[in-house]
């Protein structure tokens, strides 16, 4: 049975339905009777509906607007959902097809004029929005398709372009092993911890040891995200854990080289303090305030707390740019540079100053965004990315199997 980081296609195709906020789902039997009984028993949410057709012949009861849904194909969740939050927009149906012009989607928004209108010439969709699966097509293949898209579109250059090579290549195999990813988060923050305490040591090659160690707690912080997004597993415990056990390195990271400077270095205390209290104080708010904005919205999945909400004309100012910028964690990269070069003083004192600034950015951001704040119900430009879009009309999804 063809499997992708643990998911049939069958329950990847479920799961990424569900994601773009649909609830009812008729599934073709020309899927497998294993995966249909597997489907139906494990890993799909309680309030999915999925209505199995006992043979092909069978018609689906569906109402339009409905979506079709080509059973041979993985698509992007993202793709799903910007065709179902914008199903309003679409005046006919619509059908999008792969390169190869198979069809992939099919959007009827009039059940009648699909039978007799003249059906609009198909839209395309690239290799990298959805992934053609031939028998021939092994997992390996649509597990690197599924990988290139497993990252966060707020990576920082080096995150981006070197971290998350390193990531990527330990999740594909961390998806063959039963380690969850909360398991991941709470190893990559016991890596990081330990890293911390090594600047309590007396020797530059302890030092150079406690930065290599927090380094790799960054890149192996990046695995669980990725495991979860692929796996579906996102979940608001996650996300506290994830952001919590960040923080909760960096202010041990701060802590421990305060303490090792103290005795040389007076100021080495100031700073080491000013640095804790900005990065608590900074999370706290940043926690607090995304929180409070999933709870407006309704939602009880996973939200992200480094959310940057847009002012109100929809864009994100040179503040929340600069936030951003400021939230990215290449700064780790100053900290192996200046242990490297025997200087993590220097990194403590750019700690202790920035930490505090970041907090009163994220407080001057709040203020000049308040009035732009989306309405209830209404998610912000990132959130768009995660939350799932439920149509104020149910939508019925029928998945032709392969």
């Amino acid at each position: 049975e063809f499997t992708a980081a643990g998911l049939t296609i069958l329950e990847r195709q479920l799961l990424t339905l569900y994601r773009a906020g649909i609830r009812v789902v008729h599934v073709d039997a020309a899927f497998a009777p294993e995966a249909v009984a597997r489907a139906r028993t494990e890993k799909m949410p309680g309030d999915l509906q999925i209505r199995w057709k006992s043979s092909p012949a069978q018609p689906a009861r569906t109402r339009a607007p409905h979506l079709v849904v080509s059973g041979n194909h993985l698509i992007r969740p993202k793709v799903v959902g910007a065709l179902v939050d914008g199903t309003r927009l679409h005046p006919q149906t619509l059908a999008y097809t792969d390169e190869a012009r198979r069809e992939v989607m099919r959007l009827v928004i009039d059940s009648q004029e699909a039978l007799t209108g003249a059906p609009p010439p198909p839209r395309r969709l690239t290799d990298e929005h959805c992934l053609f699966l031939p028998p021939s097509r092994h997992p390996r293949e649509a597990l690197t398709w599924l990988l290139r898209d497993a990252g966060k579109s707020g990576d920082g250059w080096m995150a981006k372009y070197f971290d998350r090579n390193i990531s990527l290549r330990i999740t594909r195999r961390l998806l063959q092993t039963p380690l969850k990813p909360n398991h991941m988060t709470l190893v990559s923050t016991g890596i990081g911890l330990l890293g911390a305490l090594q600047f309590l040591g007396t020797t530059h090659a302890s030092e150079v040891l406690g930065a290599s160690l927090v380094w790799l707690h960054t890149v192996l912080d990046g695995c669980d995200g990725e495991m979860a997004r692929l796996t579906f597993q996102e979940s608001r415990w996650g996300r506290f854990l994830d952001f919590w056990g960040d923080n909760v390195v960096h202010v041990a990271l701060f802590a421990c080289l305060s303490l090792d400077f103290s005795h040389e270095a007076p100021l080495a205390v100031w700073a080491g303090a000013l640095a804790c209290a900005g990065t608590v104080a900074s999370a706290g708010y940043a926690y607090w305030l995304s929180s409070s904005r999933a709870d407006a919205r309704g939602e009880t999945a996973a939200f992200d707390p480094t959310e940057i909400v847009p002012d109100k004309n929809g864009k994100i100012g040179w503040l929340g740019r600069l936030e951003i910028l400021l939230a990215r964690r290449d700064f780790i990269y100053l900290l192996v540079l200046a242990t490297a070069i025997d200087l993590p003083l220097w990194f403590l004192y750019a700690a202790g100053v920035g930490a505090p600034v970041y907090f009163f950015l994220l407080l001057l951001l709040h203020r000049t965004t308040a009035l732009g704040e989306p309405a209830a119900g209404q998610p912000s430009s990132r959130a768009q990315e995660s939350r799932p879009v439920t149509s104020s009309r149910p939508i019925s999804i029928r998945a032709k199997a392969p």
